[in-house]
């Protein structure tokens, strides 16, 4: 992940909000790489899960749960409201 070409993008917090988001940014097909990040991480690895399930509707993306070193090559960071 993460080559120049990528468009990577860290969702921190995967509550509602957050799950959301990535829900939609998947759809969009704005994102190659979709990273999402939360404290609990078993929330952020359920979201994945769920997310996964419509990934054959979705044009080409990757949906992964992540942790802080993605934050380093991410074209854009997103933090939900908590």
């Amino acid at each position: 992940m993460g080559s120049k070409n990528q468009r990577k993008v860290v969702i921190a917090g995967a509550g509602a909000v957050g799950a959301t988001f990535g829900y939609t940014l998947a759809q969009s097909g704005l994102a190659d790489d979709i990273v999402l990040i939360d404290r609990n991480e078993e929330l952020a690895r359920g979201q994945v899960l769920d997310l996964a399930h419509g990934q054959p509707f979705f044009p080409a993306v990757t949906i992964r749960e992540g942790n802080p070193s993605d934050f380093s090559d991410a074209r854009l960071v997103c933090a939900g409201p908590g």
